[in-house]
């Protein structure tokens, strides 16, 4: 989620349209929602890639701001847990809080240490309950 802000050159530019591209053709299915996204999307990219001085401003404008832009990306985080669970009830509403803020845990050490350790820290938190669950089903049978 971090990624969305990281607009410094070309690579990173075409990454971020690329990764916000694919997450609107996923989560929003309605075209006249979808496609002026889209086109805003795309005019935002183009200016970012081809302009410097909306890049600065653009990236200076994310710096100010700082704050929002981690609140905001925390929720969206959260939310798109939504999808880990067949029922949307206000228990998965519950289930999905920790995940907003692990977001906002995971935006402190990206701004702090940053993005690789935020990488690192998301693959550890996952990676833990995966190995226990697999550890449980291999050793439930036994």
């Amino acid at each position: 989620m971090r990624g969305v802000f990281v607009v410094h050159n070309k690579l990173n530019i075409t990454l971020w349209t690329l990764c916000l591209t694919a997450i609107l053709f996923t989560f929003i299915s309605k075209p006249w929602i979808l496609i002026p996204l889209l086109v805003g999307l795309i005019i935002l990219s183009l200016l970012l890639y081809f302009n410097l001085e909306f890049r600065r401003t653009f990236n200076c404008f994310i710096s100010k701001y700082f704050l929002f832009f981690l609140c905001l990306t925390s929720i969206v985080f959260g939310l798109l847990h939504l999808s880990n669970y067949p029922i949307l009830d206000t228990h998965t509403v519950l289930k999905v809080l920790p995940r907003v803020l692990g977001g906002f845990y995971l935006g402190y050490i990206a701004n702090k240490y940053g993005i690789k350790y935020s990488i690192l820290m998301h693959c550890i938190n996952n990676t833990i309950p995966f190995i226990m669950v697999v550890g449980y089903q291999y050793f439930a049978h036994y």
